[in-house]
């Protein structure tokens, strides 16, 4: 039986929507990173079934975002969004745009980044759910619509904060697995025996850690975490019986990492 007319003209104009294809783009980022997330227990990340849905699950979000930034800024001049650039990067959805696509144009050389797609899959399933509750299933002709949109918001009610804790704590996890691998590039000197695929490792751990710190200055979760890590780890070096040494490196090296990135300091522009 073919849907009643009102759900037929409303289906027709969800499929002319951009907001669709920016739900199908977080429908198959989940997709794809699930397959990633399986087939890498039976598999290397770095082979060619585990790699290809982590390529993929990138393309995915690249879309969503791409989408998102082309409803916001349609209609205005190149010249008008080249000119506004700075202010561009403080937009969350640029930043995000930006960090996957430094993640995929290095997908083969050096590799998956190790949980680089979490942080974007956890924030495709709530705009998943929220446009299924509030558009969809308001669209599709469900017999249980009502039931399936009460679990949903019950589900987002729940776990939407805490969510956003999660992400950001995968989005901090970037720091010591990118470290870690960092260096053991350097003591297997890969950086002699392969310096081009060492450079585009550099560029992603300078990348991730501008996106950090741009996070940090404008995300209050992140902004959270990070300070209470910072205040753990303070409290257990200045415990009276460690040297007084690692208490000074960790505050050198707070020092060498704030001068570093000091510069993307972004300008506060009075409107």
């Amino acid at each position: 039986m073919p849907p009643p007319q009102p759900k037929r003209q409303g289906l027709l104009q969800l499929a002319k929507s951009a907001q669709l294809y920016w739900f199908l783009g977080h429908a198959f980022a989940i997709l794809f990173t699930a397959l990633t997330f399986a087939t890498s227990f039976f598999r290397s990340p770095f082979s060619d079934t585990p790699l290809g849905f982590y390529k993929n699950a990138l393309n995915a979000i690249i879309i969503t975002y791409v989408i998102v930034l082309r409803q916001v800024h349609k209609g205005k001049p190149v010249t008008m969004i080249i000119s506004q650039l700075r202010s561009l990067l403080k937009e969350s959805n640029v930043q995000y745009l930006l960090l996957a696509l430094v993640f995929r144009l290095t997908a083969t050389d050096p590799g998956p980044v190790f949980g680089g797609l979490y942080p974007f899959t956890i924030y495709s399933l709530f705009h998943f759910l929220n446009y299924l509750d509030t558009t969809l299933l308001a669209t599709l002709p469900v017999s249980n619509a009502d039931q399936v949109r009460n679990l949903i918001r019950m589900f987002v009610s729940s776990y939407n904060e805490k969510s956003m804790y999660l992400a950001a704590s995968c989005e901090l996890f970037f720091v010591p697995s990118l470290l870690l691998s960092s260096l053991k590039s350097i003591i297997l000197l890969e950086w002699y025996r392969a310096p081009f695929s060492f450079i585009r490792q550099l560029i992603v751990v300078f990348s991730v850690f501008s996106f950090l710190r741009l996070r940090y200055q404008q995300n209050i979760y992140m902004k959270q975490l990070v300070d209470s890590y910072d205040l753990k780890i303070s409290q257990l070096l200045y415990h009276p019986q460690l040297p007084q040494g690692f208490r000074l490196g960790y505050l050198r090296f707070k020092s060498l990492l704030t001068r570093t990135l000091g510069y993307l300091e972004l300008e506060k522009k009075t409107r």
